[in-house]
């Protein structure tokens, strides 16, 4: 077997491996503790699936959800009518016809993945690492690393022994610290966003005049929870009043404008007044 996709810390919590046999590919998937083995049959139109060692039969457009050993998550199992076999595993998407496999990333792991697929960190310039962490001369060395061997699998041939030993031998050059710093800059700037999402949202005010709802025509930044404003300034914000006699109309809109919606049609009502109003620019946490 060689690994495609893997998680590097935590043996058994995600890995998706295959083999090729007689021109067919042989699939294990392993996931929170449980494992998927899937082989094409000598039928074109059947296979062998088995879930954590107990036989699974699925039909065409057919679909099954299995819980794994650990920490409560599933894998969902779906059968086309073309006899494609897709398998969703909380990490990613695996979809399979006996001869291909591709594997799409659906989840952002804690550590870097590792396999012949890549490392999915969308950086092309270090795709042929090998499973030692180090850059390898071809995409054929670096997939020998990743050659898993069982009873069943055939021994290298001399030519490719001879390779692995000169992979081994070789020394070993990491990648290298400016892209890993590259890395570290792009999560920082991702964590940064998310803070700034956060802490900056962008709500209608909400006022009342006794019984009447007023609610602003356009949408005002508001800070979050723990958040603070940085900067604040004056403004004119123009209120739209809805009818008292109306209350289920002015609840349904109070319900979408707690909910964070935003609304358009606000802009097109009647101005009932506006008023001065200081309201923060931009709002951060306190650490910021």
């Amino acid at each position: 077997y060689h690994v495609l996709s893997a998680e590097t810390e935590q043996d058994h919590e995600y890995a998706v491996l295959a083999k090729e046999q007689n021109g067919k590919k042989e699939l294990k998937i392993f996931v929170s503790g449980s494992k998927i083995t899937i082989r094409p049959t000598e039928s074109k139109e059947e296979y062998e699936i088995e879930f954590d060692g107990e036989r699974i039969e699925l039909e065409k457009n057919e679909k099954k959800e299995l819980r794994t050993r650990g920490q409560g998550h599933s894998c969902k199992l779906w059968r086309s009518n073309d006899d494609v076999l897709v398998i969703e595993t909380p990490f990613s998407r695996v979809i399979y016809d006996s001869k291909i496999v591709e594997i799409e990333n659906t989840r952002l792991t804690s550590t870097e993945l590792k396999g012949l697929c890549g490392n999915s960190n969308q950086d092309k310039r270090d795709e042929t690492i090998s499973a030692q962490g180090c850059i390898a001369k071809t995409a054929e060395t670096a997939a020998l690393t990743f050659r898993v061997q069982e009873k069943s699998c055939s021994a290298l041939s001399q030519q490719k022994k001879i390779k692995q030993q000169q992979h081994q031998q070789q020394q070993c050059k990491k990648v290298k610290s400016q892209q890993q710093q590259q890395k570290k800059t792009v999560q920082l700037a991702q964590l940064a966003q998310k803070e700034s999402e956060e802490c900056n949202q962008m709500k209608h005010a909400l006022v009342r005049q006794g019984k009447t709802l007023c609610i602003s025509q356009v949408p005002v930044v508001e800070c979050g929870n723990g958040c603070e404003a940085k900067i604040s300034r004056e403004k004119v914000i123009s209120y739209t009043c809805l009818p008292a006699n109306r209350p289920r109309v002015a609840k349904l809109y109070e319900e979408k404008i707690r909910r964070g919606e935003i609304l358009p049609e606000l802009r097109n009502m009647e101005q009932s007044f506006s008023t001065e109003m200081k309201l923060p620019s931009s709002c951060a946490h306190p650490g910021f």
